[in-house]
C-alpha cells in the first residue's frame, strides 16, 4: 500500500533534484529569477536552502550505503569460523615464529658482521 505514496514521493523528489540542479547551474534560468524585484531572492534563496537539504540528504544516503556495504563485507566475505577456529591460530603462531626466527637471524647476522 506504501508502495504507490513511495513512488509518487520518489517522482516528485527526482523532479526536485532535477529542478534544483538546472536551476543552480543554469545561469539562463537563475539570473532573470534573481531580478524579480522582491521575490526574486526569496525564490532564488529558498531553491538554494532546498538544494543544501538535498546535498544533505545524498550524503547521508552515501554514508548509509556506504555502512550497510561494510556490514555486508564482514558478514559475508570473513570466514569467522575459521578465525576461530585451531587452523587459523596455527597458522599464525608459524607465521610469528618464522618472523621471530629471520629477525632474529638477522640480528645475529649483525652482530656476527661487527
Amino acid at each position: 500500500m506504501t508502495s504507490n505514496s513511495d513512488a509518487g514521493e520518489s517522482k516528485i523528489e527526482k523532479t526536485s533534484e532535477q529542478f534544483v540542479d538546472m536551476y543552480l547551474n543554469s545561469p539562463d534560468i537563475r539570473n532573470p529569477i534573481l531580478q524579480i524585484p522582491v521575490l526574486g531572492p526569496v525564490i532564488d534563496f529558498v531553491i538554494i536552502t532546498l538544494s543544501r537539504d538535498l546535498e544533505k540528504k545524498r550524503l547521508l544516503l552515501t554514508f548509509q550505503i556506504i555502512h550497510e556495504e561494510i556490514i555486508r563485507i564482514n558478514e559475508n566475505m570473513v570466514d569467522f569460523s575459521y578465525i576461530e577456529g585451531e587452523e587459523f591460530h596455527d597458522n599464525m603462531r608459524r607465521l610469528l615464529n618464522t618472523r621471530l626466527e629471520q629477525d632474529m637471524r638477522k640480528k645475529s647476522d649483525g652482530i656476527v658482521g661487527f
